[in-house]
């Protein structure tokens, strides 16, 4: 991977970040679990939020961002498949030219499985959506 698009990804990531800061959640990056979808191997989550009412024990939000096309349309698969099996409700935020209109819609079609609670292929939808939750009593 390119330092440009480490970067690019990187710079997405605090894009979602910052939309949960200023609901002033407590934010974690690069959150390391003990499970995944081969079970017996860790994963490390983009995100971890606290303090989200509709989320008491916290959600994983994961951001991917992509560019150009080529392995991206493998990746999203094991991302989605993966966030279903995570032990926390989780979302997937996808940015960037590089994810096939065929790749959102299959995401966008299996949120709502296992932990996977939504998938967002819209910077916009998924603002609105952070902006709207609401923070623990």
């Amino acid at each position: 991977m390119s330092r440009r698009a480490t970067h690019n990804g990187h710079l997405f990531r605090d894009m979602v970040v910052a939309a949960l800061n200023a609901k002033r959640f407590t934010v974690n990056t690069e959150v390391d679990f003990a499970e995944n979808l081969f079970e017996g191997k860790g994963t490390r989550a983009d995100i971890v939020v606290e303090g989200a009412a509709d989320y008491p024990e916290g959600l994983i939000v994961s951001a991917k961002y992509q560019e150009a096309p080529g392995s991206v349309e493998q990746k999203i698969v094991y991302e989605v498949l993966n966030l279903q099996a995570l032990p926390l409700p989780s979302i997937l935020v996808i940015g960037g030219a590089g994810y096939s209109t065929p790749a959102r819609h299959w995401a966008k079609a299996n949120a709502k499985v296992g932990n996977l609670v939504e998938v967002f292929d819209d910077p916009n939808e998924y603002m609105r959506w952070a902006f709207a939750l609401e923070a623990r009593e």
